[in-house]
Formats: structure tokens, sequence, C-alpha cells
């Protein structure tokens, strides 16, 4: 009996550190569809799992820098205040050269998409 509570739990671990990630995953691919797309001078109306895209305009002013290459680090939760206000679900940091953004998102269980809350500089 202790070893089935036991697996469930473990189970139960397994499923739940799952989801995060995916999400996490999710975000990060959103991240480089919006990159590379500055990249190439473009700025996206739309992008798969993206409600709507607001401030794209932040990510073509480092086109260059972009085209160089980028970093992206996905984080759960959102930016302490004043960037963040608690109703983020998760944020991602954008690096390229010298310049950087970082990207609020909220996740839509109704639409299972996420929201672009906003966008902020990072410093160097």
């Amino acid at each position: 009996m202790l070893r089935l509570c036991l697996i469930s739990l473990a189970a139960a671990l397994v499923v739940g550190c799952a989801e995060p990630s995916d999400k996490q995953a999710r975000i990060r691919k959103i991240a480089e569809h919006l990159c590379s797309a500055a990249a190439r001078g473009e700025m996206p109306e739309t992008c798969p799992d993206v409600v709507r895209i607001v401030g794209a305009a932040k990510l073509a002013v480092m086109s260059a820098e972009l085209r160089q290459g980028y970093t992206v680090e996905v984080r759960s939760g959102d930016t302490p205040y004043p960037l963040g206000d608690g109703s983020g679900t998760h944020h991602a940091l954008i690096r390229a050269g010298h310049s950087g953004v970082g990207l609020r998102f909220k996740y839509d269980e109704g639409r299972d998409q996420f929201h672009i809350l906003g966008y902020w500089t990072l410093a160097p």
C-alpha cells in the first residue's frame, strides 16, 4: 500500500512539473518567432499561441543585433513591481548584443493561448 502511494505521489509530481515547462517551451517559441521576424525587419501581426501582438516595435529596433544572435530566458511568474502587477504568469528576457527586451505574458486557459501584457527594455 505504501509503495502504491509513493508511486502515485511520484506520478503526480511528474505531471505537475511537466505543465509549467510545457508553457515555458511555448513562450520560448513565441519569443523566437518574434525575434526571427524582427531580425528580418518584419513586425508580425499574428503569432501562434498569442491572442494579440502588442509592442513588437521594441524588437524591431533591435533587428541588426538580433541577426547576430540572441538568447531567450523564460521564467515562471510575473516580473517584480513596478514592471509587473502580479497578473502575469510568465516572462521572457531576450538579449541580443548590448540590448535586451523583457516580455510579460499571461496564460489564458479558455483560449489555451498567451496574452502579451507588455514589453520593457533591459539594462545592459
